[in-house]
């Protein structure tokens, strides 16, 4: 906050995952940190993540008032924009019951739990424990210069290539992230998917 602040930039602030955090994580929204960041911080969320909407392609920004004009006047001239049915469907999965979101964070805390409980089995791979969202990031660094499946595994994109091919495992590489030597492994299906996918990843690690 201070380097944004002390360089005058602005804050984008993706807080798309603010409802689905366990334990004793608690959402944080940048803008009300200091009054000083409410007027140079971007912050975006949508339907996608909380009400597990993402073929909705429904979401919002709240921001300075000058900023929104700006997006505003892009918007206009642009060819495609949200349905009316889409644009209904906002309005009622923000205004209609939250049991459901209550709901879904209780069973992603749990597929968490799952999840995690399975990966620290896997050999030579370390974690940080994840505290929201849906997702394990995990090191498989150790695992380069091995051979699995016949295959070299030389970084974390040949890794995700023969976990795909050999283990039917899909999991994304950690370079997209700016993090290389670590996969990410989601974890928003059936609790025997995730267990059957565990257990064929380890297969392939022994």
């Amino acid at each position: 906050m201070d380097v944004a602040l002390e360089a005058n930039l602005t804050i984008l602030s993706d807080e798309i995952y603010e409802q689905l955090t366990f334990g004793s994580a608690q959402p944080t929204c940048v803008a009300t940190l200091r009054p000083e960041l409410r007027e140079r911080t971007i912050t975006i969320s949508g339907l996608s993540k909380t009400y597990a909407m993402t073929g909705w392609r429904m979401g919002w920004t709240v921001a300075p008032a000058h900023v929104v004009k700006a997006m505003d006047n892009i918007q206009s001239q642009q060819t495609g924009c949200p349905s009316s049915i889409a644009q209904a469907a906002l309005v009622a999965a923000l205004t209609g019951p939250q049991d459901c979101v209550s709901a879904m964070r209780t069973e992603f805390a749990a597929r968490c739990e799952l999840a995690c409980r399975l990966v620290s089995r896997l050999p030579d791979v370390t974690f940080p424990r994840p505290e929201g969202a849906f997702y394990v990031f995990f090191d498989v660094s150790a695992h380069f210069g091995r051979n699995l499946a016949s295959q070299p595994v030389t970084d974390s994109i040949s890794f995700c290539k023969i976990a795909l091919e050999a283990a039917h495992v899909n999991l994304v590489p950690g370079d997209a992230f700016g993090a290389p030597g670590f996969v990410r492994m989601s974890y928003a299906c059936a609790r025997d998917q995730i267990e059957r996918g565990l257990a064929s990843l380890s297969q392939l690690l022994q």
